[in-house]
Order: structure tokens, then C-alpha cells, then sequence
């Protein structure tokens, strides 16, 4: 079944802090913006990027936020020349990698106080039924394609 990763980044509530992105690094150990912005990409984008590519699976994963209308997720904003630039160098560093020569993360153990399985489905217990298909909005809806293009500028430059 193919994977495709709606959020991913770095986040701070995690750690049971104020949930902040990327931007925290900026000026720990006096790191500049764009040191904030390489270490972010190469440490810790740059990994899960690679680790994220040993899985066949995993079609795509896209970074949280690019543009914000909420100043709660300023932090996480990737709409910044140092994160692209970084991006960029990532993307064309991986395109000359071997990704099978890159050592697999071990995945984390089981653990014994979570139930991880779904009850087995049968008569008296039917599985949920789906949810509908969502509407996709028309070709012509103006917020729609001004998202598609900004992302595809950002990304790749132009359209």
C-alpha cells in the first residue's frame, strides 16, 4: 500500500515544550539563519529523507508549513531562501546517491502496555465503514491553483 506523509519536521511539542519549528535553532549555539536552516535540512530532513526512501512504500512526504495564516506556526515556515537553498542541495546530493548503500534506522521495540492490533471484525463487531470520497475542488477554484503554482515555484523553481 503506498504511504504518503502529510507533515513531517522538526517539532518541539514532542519534547513537551511550546511546540516550535525549525526556527528554535536560530541563534542556539549562535547559529545564524542559515546554519539554523542547513543543520535542520542535513540533520534532520536530510536523514528521515533517506530513511524515508529505503521504504518502497513511502511515495512522498511533504515538510509543515510552507506559509503560515497563523503566527502559532511562524516557526515552522519554510517559506525562507536559506531552507530552499538547503533543500535544493539536498535534492541534488540525493540524486547521485546509492540510497541501498545507506544503513536502514533499527525500528523501535514493541511495547507490552499498548494495544497495537484491532479488534478481529465479525458479526457482532463490523469494522467502521469509510468515510466518502472527498470532493475535490473544481479545476477552476482560484485558491486552489495559486497553491499549486506557489509550491511548484518553490520547489522547483519555476512553472
Amino acid at each position: 500500500m503506498p504511504i504518503i506523509i502529510t507533515e513531517c519536521g522538526i517539532d518541539t511539542g514532542v519534547l513537551g515544550q511550546q511546540n516550535l519549528g525549525w526556527h528554535m535553532l536560530i541563534g542556539v549555539d549562535g547559529m545564524s539563519v542559515t546554519a539554523a536552516a542547513e543543520r535542520y535540512v542535513y540533520n534532520d530532513l536530510g536523514k528521515y529523507d533517506v530513511q524515508l526512501q529505503l521504504d518502497p512504500r513511502v511515495i512522498g512526504a511533504t515538510i509543515f508549513t510552507y506559509d503560515f495564516q497563523n503566527e502559532e506556526w511562524e516557526s515552522f515556515d519554510i517559506n525562507h531562501d536559506d531552507i530552499k537553498a538547503a533543500l535544493k542541495n539536498h535534492v541534488g546530493w540525493m540524486e547521485n546517491q546509492d540510497v541501498d548503500t545507506f544503513e536502514r534506522w533499527p525500528l523501535p521495540p514493541m511495547r507490552d502496555d499498548v494495544d497495537w492490533y484491532l479488534p478481529p471484525f465479525n458479526a457482532d463487531n463490523p469494522p467502521p465503514e469509510p468515510p466518502p470520497d472527498p470532493t475535490p475542488p473544481p479545476a477552476n477554484d482560484k485558491w486552489y491553483c495559486k497553491l499549486l503554482k506557489l509550491l511548484c515555484e518553490a520547489f522547483c523553481g519555476s512553472c
